[in-house]
């Protein structure tokens, strides 16, 4: 860390998880405006407290218990102690603290500060649940803004901050009724070992989900993270002969694309857990049948007429291209790419553009090596 001390004009330092015991050569970086040190075994901040242009430092996961060195950073408003070591607040009392973040701490003096920093500060107990000698429970603060930890025999083994996270999954969105909740201990891969899922929601409009399994056998491992973007309306189901459940969600990569968020289609995907514990396509429930000759009549009639009705190809009412990702997401890009060529009107201008957008989209699709296969390699049309 010594050359750093050099660097008088920086302003804004990211050290996180380097293995950092001592601070002293930072001391002399008074310019600095934004310092985040987080998951660093320090124990020792005094140094810091020559750090009065600091308005935002990140401490978390890191060794300290005393935060006087901080009392004179007059101009700190964002501070983040997650996971430390901390008890005592009263040194902040008389900074212009806006936000202010203690997860997982025991304080004292919380009062001294002013009551939109405490509300914003302190989480709550959301949900619990166990199975056998595991225990999850999930932390909501004020703010989409959270935590959840696994506990095995009454000790933390897994710990992850983020948004809004939910244990387990209601499947309400499945469309037989009655359908299995998703529960803590669920054997959900048919390995028979018990499963977790979390489900996260990060905040915001139209975005965004992540899926978290867990195996809980001799130790809770994390399996797999499943990013859905704005797709709160996936479900498992057993799809297939084989062991273990698959998940049915849609492909919102297509958001946004020359269309509104309601407008743009969604593609649904079944998803099922390979053998690396990858999320990818299970062809085999995927693959459908190709159109017959007046289902073929009806796609096209319906892509030419929505072609011909748009009046800005960059922000569509009735995106066209749903039908083809119909196509697309069934095994059949041969024939969407057909479609395309046949249906649109030879009066109207942009085909080549489009084309070559739509497949810059597919060859930045997050599952584009599961779309090559289960179009048998010939998901890109020959130009």
């Amino acid at each position: 860390m010594e050359p750093l001390s050099n660097l008088k004009q920086l302003q804004h330092l990211y050290l996180d998880n380097n293995h950092i015991v001592d601070v002293a050569p930072l001391a002399s970086l008074k310019n600095l405006r934004t310092l985040s040190l987080s998951k660093n075994p320090i124990e020792d901040i005094s140094p810091l407290a020559n750090l009065k242009n600091l308005d935002s430092l990140y401490l978390d996961y890191t060794n300290i218990s005393d935060i006087t060195a901080l009392k004179g950073l007059v101009n700190l408003e964002d501070l983040v102690l997650n996971f430390t070591a901390v008890t005592d607040l009263s040194p902040l009392k008389d900074l212009p603290l806006e936000r202010l973040f203690i997860f997982g701490l025991k304080t004292e003096n919380l009062e001294l500060l002013p009551q939109e920093v405490q509300e914003r500060a302190e989480v709550t107990l959301k949900d619990e649940a166990s199975f056998g000698d595991y225990t999850v429970r999930v932390w909501s603060g004020s703010w989409v803004y959270g935590y959840f930890e696994i506990l095995k025999n009454g000790e933390r083994v897994y710990l992850q901050e983020g948004g809004v996270f939910h244990i387990g999954w209601d499947n309400k969105y499945h469309p037989d009724e009655g359908a299995p909740v998703l529960r803590i201990g669920e054997d959900i891969t048919g390995r028979g070992i018990p499963n977790l899922v979390i489900v996260e929601w990060t905040g915001g409009a139209h975005c965004c989900m992540f899926i978290y399994l867990f195996e809980l056998g001799e130790e809770a491992r994390l399996l797999t993270d499943l990013f859905l973007g704005h797709n709160d309306t996936f479900y498992f189901t057993d799809m297939t002969k084989d062991p273990g459940l698959e998940l049915v969600a849609y492909d919102t990569s297509w958001a946004y694309w020359r269309a509104s968020f309601a407008s743009s289609p969604a593609p649904q995907m079944v998803l099922r857990l390979d053998d690396d514990n990858k999320w990818v396509f299970c062809d085999e429930a995927m693959r459908k049948p190709e159109p017959d000759g007046l289902e073929l009549l009806a796609i096209l009639e319906a892509v030419s007429s929505k072609i011909e009705e748009m009046n800005n190809p960059h922000h569509v009412i009735e995106p066209f291209w749903d039908e083809l990702l119909e196509l697309i997401y069934s095994g059949h890009a041969r024939l969407a790419w057909r479609v395309l060529d046949l249906a649109w009107p030879s009066t109207v201008p942009g085909k080549d553009e489009f084309v070559q957008d739509f497949i810059r989209m597919l060859l930045n699709n997050p599952f584009l090596e599961d779309l090559e296969r289960l179009n048998d390699g010939q998901l890109l049309p020959s130009l």
